[in-house]
């Protein structure tokens, strides 16, 4: 193999290299300017490059499954890294980043075995699972003139410890921090105003989080699957708590809602077993499937006066329930809305609140239940429930099918 391999213009054409395996050390001559696509692509016994100050653009794979390569040199000249230039450089442990750099492209460092990352004063965004998957990742500090961080950019950075995020930073995209399963604290700045989806879904060691109130919006599954999640501040204009929000977050011991909140989504804290009690806001008008399912510490929960609906198994497997206030304002329980609350005392209901397992009518639950879809009801929404008390109202009817006792 040749030890050093001098590159003409040949380094700004797409493919020139690709898959040659007799390279090794690379070193790209002053006066070349970018580059290109694909170039070093599968050259999987290179260990060395250096690159020239006269580069402005890595293409995009340039130096994709050079899984041998340990060290680069990038020039003070480079302005833009291509997607997936460095994908599945598994031996790159370090990569230091000039700061002429303001753009890095979808998967640039997908894979690689960096340890330590600088990020340049003179990014403003990070692009789309840029260092997803890099698993020896320990610490990452984004600078202040970062506004966004995308989509999956540090997902599944296993070892990553500690971030620090810019005072700038305004979106935190879908999946951003997912699967950090060693994170266990983070600061997030009053600058950001948005968290994705999946944001930091099974981040299983975190602990504590303080979302500031600038925040308006907070994606589904945000918090699913972590684990050790004791506390969170939520902010206090936010008007919903997504669907699976705080899905097995099974240390979750208190949070408080905001009076903000109109909707709480589908499984939004469910399985939350540490979860012992939760005040509803005032003006909540949704409650999804499933919401509180499993909260097995629950004993106590009231239903604000504007809920019409309680979905399917909402309160279903809290087993420690006890008393539960539904609201005059609850037209329709669903199925298995309280099953298997073996402790539930007297829940008071008007006798023309229809009890329905009719899964016609749940596919169309967002149509409010008219009566034209109440066919038929069942006995499992109320199953292992010992008492129940109807109050009676003027006219209406309601039906218990099936029920054992009542």
């Amino acid at each position: 193999m040749a030890e050093d391999v001098f590159i003409a213009d040949k380094a700004d054409t797409d493919n020139s290299y690709s898959s040659c395996e007799n390279l090794v050390n690379v070193i790209v001559p002053e006066g070349v300017t970018s580059i290109g696509a694909n170039a070093f692509d599968g050259c999987r016994n290179l260990k060395k490059v250096c690159i020239p100050d006269s580069v402005t653009s890595i293409g995009d794979c340039a130096f994709q499954d050079c899984d041998s390569l340990e060290q680069i040199t990038l020039g003070c000249g480079i302005t833009s890294i291509g997607a997936g230039a460095f994908l599945y450089c598994v031996s790159l442990k370090e990569v230091c980043i000039p700061d002429s750099v303001t753009f890095i492209g979808a998967n640039a460092f997908w894979f690689c075995g960096i340890e330590e990352i600088r990020i340049p004063e003179s990014f403003v965004s990070i692009g789309d699972q840029a260092f997803e998957c890099c698993k020896d990742l320990k610490e990452v500090r984004i600078p202040d003139n970062v506004i966004s961080i995308g989509d999956d950019a540090f997902r599944g950075c296993d070892n990553l410890e500690r971030v620090t995020l810019g005072g700038r930073v305004s979106s935190i995209g879908e999946g951003a921090f997912g699967g950090c399963i060693n994170l266990e604290e983070l600061s997030i700045p009053e600058s950001v105003t948005s968290m994705g989806n999946f944001v930091f879904e099974d981040c299983i060691g975190l602990k504590e989080l303080f979302i500031p109130d600038s925040v308006t919006s907070i994606g589904d599954f945000a918090f699913k699957d972590c684990h050790d999640l004791e506390t969170v501040r939520l902010p206090k204009d936010i008007v919903s708590i997504g669907n699976y929000t705080f899905c097995n977050c099974k240390k979750l011991k208190g949070v408080i809602i905001p009076q903000s909140v109109k909707e709480i989504g589908f499984d939004a804290f469910k399985n939350c077993a540490n979860l012992r009690e939760i005040s509803l806001p005032k003006d909540l008008d949704m409650l999804g499937d499933r919401a509180f399912q499993g909260c097995t510490s629950l004993e106590e929960i009231v239903i604000p006066e504007g809920v019409d609906i309680i979905g399917v198994a909402t309160f279903a497997g809290c087993i420690n329930l006890r008393n539960v206030k539904i609201p005059e304002s609850v037209s329709v329980i669903f199925e298995s809305a309280f099953a298997d609350c073996p402790n539930l005392n007297k829940p008071v209901l008007r006798d023309d609140v229809k009890i329905i397992a009719d899964k016609e009518s749940y596919f169309k639950r967002e149509a409010k239940a008219k009566s034209e879809l109440l066919e038929y009801s069942s006995g499992e929404t109320f199953i292992d429930v010992d008492n129940l008390e109807i109050k009676p109202t003027k006219g209406g009817f309601i039906s218990f099918e099936d029920v054992d006792s009542l």
